[in-house]
């Protein structure tokens, strides 16, 4: 799985092929739209190496809202090819094309059927050691994702599209240049998402979670199921998530499962941008941010019905913190689901012989895809 991140803010600047004193007509091609793209795996460190075509699009919206609807003004597709690590995108457009008002904005993003190499060879991810030695004895059956292109439903590498900030157009181009905002927005199937161009990895989108979210619905509630508790999409479920991030797998469960009410809980850096999501989706009356910190003595009180956790074992340092905090809000009909993108197999593998003498992992699924190796496991308490 890869990402196209932005690199710099959208720019929107005077055309520079036009001359300095030149007065633009309606039809003149006066403004240039301006930014930097990479292509990365999701913490940044690692480029796509390959070659793929990049479509995108310059947008011209009528309101300040990434949902509003949209006209694409011009689009171009931009070569990236092995050994980048980044493209600058400039893309002209003309003022009638976008009126003084409304709103632009960037779309970049790889057509599905685009013809692309990948020259990592990766070949066939030896998944049979990691499994054998930690999760041995029970079914490895994998995704079964959802039919959306955006889910990764596609051949060869898979590349998750972004978008600008909406940027308003001055009403003079004398008013130029503008800066837009450190902010990118995703549609990840059907959640909206901020991003932060830069940041806190609690600002960012994680692997595991668009796992999570690309997951066709039915079976993810039947994975969350056990025995005599079964859920549906319309179950009333009472969802604890842990490390929510930015908030996609949050606001995806509220989505997805009509009645289930989730708490989203982080530290206090990812409370304005989860937030900001839980509103641009319009599900803050069956979702909200709560602070959580591992360490704390204290636990919320509430009976969770499931608790959820995608990317977060990451760090050895958080093994017992996260275990610790489970211990305290898992019931004895807790179902907890763990998801997890292996980046350093034998690090984070030593997780599991540390949860295991706590919870029992009953269900597990896998998916395995390029560099991509995730877990995910339903757990109960022992």
């Amino acid at each position: 799985m890869y990402q196209i991140k932005f690199l710099k803010t959208l720019t929107l600047q005077r055309n520079p092929i036009l001359p300095p004193k030149y007065k633009p007509k309606p039809k003149d091609p006066a403004y240039e739209l301006t930014t930097t793209l990479s292509v990365t795996n999701d913490l940044g460190e690692q480029f796509y190496y390959g070659d793929v075509e990049l479509t995108v699009q310059a947008r011209y919206f009528i309101q300040n809202s990434p949902t509003a609807k949209h006209e694409v003004i011009n689009i171009t597709t931009i070569p990236w090819t092995r050994g980048k690590r980044s493209v600058d995108v400039k893309i002209p457009f003309s003022m009638r094309d976008a009126p003084a008002g409304g709103y632009v904005a960037l779309h970049a993003s790889v057509d599905p059927k685009a013809k692309m190499v990948d020259a990592m060879n990766y070949g066939k991810i030896p998944t049979e050691t990691l499994i054998e030695e930690t999760f041995e004895g029970l079914d490895t059956s994998f995704f079964k994702t959802c039919d959306d292109t955006s889910c990764g439903e596609i051949a060869g590498p898979w590349f998750l599209a972004t978008m600008t900030n909406l940027l308003q157009v001055p009403k003079t181009i004398e008013e130029l240049p503008l800066k837009g905002e450190y902010m990118a927005i995703r549609e990840i199937q059907n959640v909206l998402l901020y991003e932060e161009m830069s940041g806190t990895i609690a600002r960012h989108l994680w692997d595991a979670g668009v796992m999570v979210n690309c997951w066709d619905v039915d079976e993810l509630a039947n994975f969350m199921s056990l025995g005599d508790k079964q859920f549906t999409t319309s179950s009333k479920i009472n969802i604890l998530e842990l490390g929510t991030g930015i908030g996609l797998v949050a606001v995806h469960l509220t989505k997805a499962m009509k009645r289930a009410t989730v708490l989203a809980t982080d530290l206090e850096d990812a409370e304005e941008i989860c937030n900001q999501n839980i509103n641009l989706n319009g599900v803050g009356k069956r979702v909200k941010f709560s602070e959580l910190d591992w360490e704390s003595p204290t636990s919320t009180g509430i009976k969770w019905d499931v608790i959820i956790i995608t990317d977060c074992i990451y760090n050895p340092l958080y093994f017992e913190p996260l275990i610790n905090v489970l211990k305290k809000e898992s019931g004895p009909e807790t179902h907890v689901v763990l998801a997890h993108k292996f980046r350093e197999p034998y690090s984070e593998s030593q997780f599991f012989p540390k949860i295991d003498k706590f919870f029992r992992l009953r269900k597990q699924r896998w998916s395995s895809r390029e560099q991509k190796l995730i877990h995910m496991g339903l757990y109960t308490l022992k």
